[in-house]
């Protein structure tokens, strides 16, 4: 939408001078319904003053913007064909089925995860390894008698984040998850570090399936923690507002 505005209206002067029902027009058709959102921007654009007034560089300006334009939705298209090729490779994956298998995967994070992983069975001795290489893993550094734990830098920031976005999404479709996030809070984390513990906690259950080709089973999981006695089940009982999932798996787990 940022795109066509730019295109429709490429000065200042020629925005301010269209009607307000063209320009009610133009968000309505770009799925921007909101009266009040859309009243606001028409205040702002009708009480806003111009940068300058300087015909040349209003128009040097204004071609360039275009051009610009243009560029980017030629690489959105190419964004889309990757996209679409990524898609292609990642459903006909030897791994698709393990990785699937898990919540919050789907389109975005199956290839992210597949990719973070392999296909390489020997190339991770343990979990730990997999969350030092993604740098979930904190570092600790010791001086003295005093320690300093940060996050680790020494590693792929797109793999960290791959992580990071998808257990904080995890938190919508497992229970325990957001049991998990929940139980973190309470101990004082904030939001970041609570995903980031709550990842390395899922790189434990995903390397286990994928070392040794074992789909991820939610229910199966959720009986052990029962068997341990997690105290992630009293989480689950004393908020159930505010873990709110639908179906079998909410049922399963507080029964």
């Amino acid at each position: 939408m940022a795109l066509d505005f730019i295109t429709k209206w490429p000065t200042f002067d020629k925005l301010q001078r269209s009607r307000e029902t063209t320009i009610r027009s133009f968000y309505t058709r770009g799925n921007s319904r909101s009266e009040k959102v859309i009243d606001k921007r028409i205040e702002k654009i009708h009480a806003a003053d111009p940068v300058t007034t300087d015909k040349v560089l209003i128009e040097c300006c204004s071609m360039q913007a275009l051009a610009l334009v243009a560029q980017i939705k030629v690489l959105r298209e190419s964004i889309k064909d990757y996209d679409r090729k990524i898609l292609k490779v990642y459903r006909s994956h030897s791994d698709v089925s393990i990785i699937s298998s898990f919540p919050a995967t789907g389109k975005v994070f199956g290839p992210r995860l597949i990719a973070a992983l392999g296909t390489d069975r020997t190339r991770f001795n343990s979990a730990e390894e997999v969350a030092n290489y993604s740098g979930i893993a904190p570092v600790t550094e010791r001086r003295g008698k005093s320690n300093w734990v940060h996050q680790r830098w020494k590693c792929s920031r797109f793999i960290r984040q791959s992580f990071h976005e998808w257990a904080s999404e995890t938190t919508k479709h497992s229970l325990w998850a957001r049991a998990f996030h929940i139980q973190a809070h309470e101990k004082g984390m904030g939001h970041h570090q609570a995903v980031r513990s709550l990842a390395y906690k899922w790189i434990r259950i995903l390397y286990a399936c994928w070392k040794y080709n074992r789909p991820y089973d939610e229910m199966h999981y959720i009986s052990m923690l029962k068997k341990r006695g997690s105290t992630l089940i009293k989480i689950i009982a004393e908020h159930p507002d505010a873990v709110r999932l639908n179906g079998p798996v909410r049922n399963q787990f507080v029964s």
